[in-house]
């Protein structure tokens, strides 16, 4: 039997912490595809979205050949009259790397941001329709292990002007509530 200095010597860890985050790891990997919440997502920006002022009921031909990762779409809480939109959250396999080439140059050189933040995300809902998402910022950024990305639904045609020129795009539209709830 193996003794855990045995161990450290295959997995190249000097603590028992590193041991099972490489054992997490390992089996969140290998049970990826047998969880319900892992969809195949298509992400891409804005000069790159070949549907820029829909965000419903995709046409999926046009996505095909975007970027794509099979990723847990998450929901952490549920949405009540008291609270703002709720974020869900995107979950990527330990081991992804970026699979948008043009991210660095246009979003972490210029804007700092960290992958995949500022992309838009398509996914299916429960009945199969595609909608497109906004990665809006990471859900805990500080996380050691298993981080995960704060997505919110497009529900909006933005539309503004700039130099006589007229530009569109789907956003996010976050309500918040101003009402408060009295008991009587």
């Amino acid at each position: 039997m193996l003794g855990f200095d045995d161990y450290k010597k295959i997995s190249k860890s000097t603590t028992l912490g590193e041991v099972r985050k490489q054992q997490s790891d390992m089996i969140m990997e290998a049970t990826w595809d047998g969880d319900i919440s892992t969809k195949t997502m298509y992400f891409f920006d804005y000069d790159h979205d070949p549907e820029p002022t829909k965000y419903k009921d995709l046409d999926m031909w046009k996505y095909e050949k975007l970027p794509m990762m099979r990723c847990k779409y998450l929901q952490g809480t549920y949405q009540s009259l008291d609270k703002d939109v709720v974020p869900f959250k995107l979950q990527m396999k330990p081991s992804q790397e970026n699979v948008v080439p043009y991210y660095d140059e246009v979003f972490t050189n210029r804007y700092s941001a960290t992958y995949p933040v500022g992309l838009y995300v398509i996914l299916p809902n429960e009945k199969g329709v595609y909608e497109k998402w906004l990665v809006v910022a990471p859900a805990d950024d500080k996380a050691l292990q298993f981080p995960t990305y704060q997505i919110l639904p497009c529900d909006y045609v933005l539309n503004w002007i700039y130099s006589n020129k007229k530009y569109s795009m789907c956003g996010c539209l976050r309500s918040q509530n101003s009402y408060i709830l009295c008991a009587s």
